[in-house]
């Protein structure tokens, strides 16, 4: 059996794992590594070459700066800025939309999802509206602000790395939102305006539940005035 028919059967195999979602991805592309090192159709002493790649480490330095402004209370600063005005939907959506695609651009999507998310579901909660207008609307909205800057996404990395190697320099930080940010703010438009009246929007057969359990990422404290006292310029609760 020829390499390319191996490694085509492995890449088709790797696909359907990850359509089934039963197991991990990361468990099964490691999975699929070890098996075309087992088979020979790639070197033992060359199986870990493309870690050393600089888009790599450039991916992996991004989600760790996502993850240290996630802790850094960058949650709280805009779950303020969002569940302290009164919206309505369209402007709820509108205002969502903006925001996520400009954490999504400078931080990764996924992280910018994981901001976001409670913080939507927890409105669409107190206002009563159907959370699924929302979520898709937000997922687009992180994968679009991802095309706005080089490390918004991996492919505008590994396409300026790419372009450092056959010329003198790499894209600049910006270059892509040239044409990023023209299609970002219409794809929003759209989305706000005719792509949210496509979304199939569920019978909430659970109606007296919440659609995940927000305990864990969101806490509401309401102090009421008797309960404050100042003592020595500091106040005890």
């Amino acid at each position: 059996m020829s390499d390319q028919l191996i490694l085509s059967l492995t890449i088709v195999s790797l696909l359907g794992f990850f359509i089934w979602g039963k197991f991990r991805y990361d468990a099964i592309a490691a999975g699929a590594l070890v098996v075309l090192i087992i088979l020979d159709v790639i070197p033992a002493n060359e199986a870990f070459n493309g870690f050393a790649h600089p888009a790599v480490i450039t991916v992996a330095l991004v989600l760790i700066i996502s993850q240290g402004l996630k802790n850094s209370g960058l949650t709280g600063l805009v779950g303020k800025i969002i569940g302290g005005k009164t919206f309505t939907q369209s402007q709820f959506l509108i205002s969502l939309l903006l925001i996520a695609a400009l954490l999504s651009s400078f931080i990764n999507n996924i992280g910018a999802l994981a901001i976001l998310l409670p913080i939507t579901l927890n409105i669409c909660q107190k206002m009563d509206w159907h959370p699924s207008k929302f979520l898709m609307p937000l997922a687009f909205a992180c994968i679009l602000g991802g095309m706005n800057t080089t490390i918004g996404t991996p492919p505008n990395i590994i396409i300026s790395e790419y372009k450092s190697t056959i010329s003198s320099s790499g894209f600049n930080f910006f270059d892509f939102s040239y044409v990023g940010l023209s299609i970002t703010l219409l794809s929003i438009l759209f989305i706000a305006t005719i792509g949210n009246k496509l979304i199939h929007l569920r019978e909430n057969s659970n109606s007296g539940s919440s659609l995940i359990n927000l305990k864990g990422y969101l806490f509401e404290v309401l102090v009421n005035e008797s309960s404050i006292s100042y003592r020595n310029d500091a106040v005890c609760i």
